[in-house]
């Protein structure tokens, strides 16, 4: 896996020699760390309307209320980012899995009970280990600044 600038033009993303054109983000409830990458990754991709970026959670339809949590709201807020985040959790759905090139799971956890759960194709995975508390905000935006460098050169 890997880059391919293309000299002249528009970096890209490939991964396993597959065009990356869609990104969907993977935690268990979508409730805060999917939906702040989802949320951080499409405002960096502002200006590349060809990529299509979502975040999702393998237990998110647990959420019984749907809406975004009041503490990712503020969280957003504060950086400007809340209208780059989709205001209702989603589902992980094997339909998501197999429509998207490349899937980015929150933690070892979160891709072990979605293997259980789906046919997960290694060859467009990412497990980053980003636990499941409150700190991890910076941690997020870090990883998807790395994951997305190539868009952004």
């Amino acid at each position: 896996p890997g880059s391919n600038p293309v000299p002249g033009a528009i970096s890209i993303i490939v991964w396993y020699d597959v065009l990356v054109t869609k990104i969907n983000f993977i935690c268990r409830g979508n409730v805060w760390r999917s939906r702040v990458a989802e949320a951080y990754a499409k405002s960096l991709l502002a200006n590349y309307p060809d990529i299509k970026v979502s975040s999702s959670g393998i237990e998110a339809s647990r959420n019984y209320d749907g809406h975004i949590s009041p503490y990712t709201k503020i969280r957003l807020e504060q950086d400007n980012l809340l209208e780059f985040a989709h205001p209702e959790w989603t589902q992980t759905t094997q339909q998501i899995i197999d429509d998207f090139d490349l899937l980015v799971f929150m933690n070892d956890t979160v891709y072990a009970d979605a293997c259980k759960l789906f046919k997960i194709p290694s060859n467009k995975s990412i497990v980053w280990h980003i636990p499941d508390r409150d700190e991890i905000y910076d941690d997020i935006k870090t990883n998807v600044s790395k994951l997305l460098k190539n868009y952004l050169e």
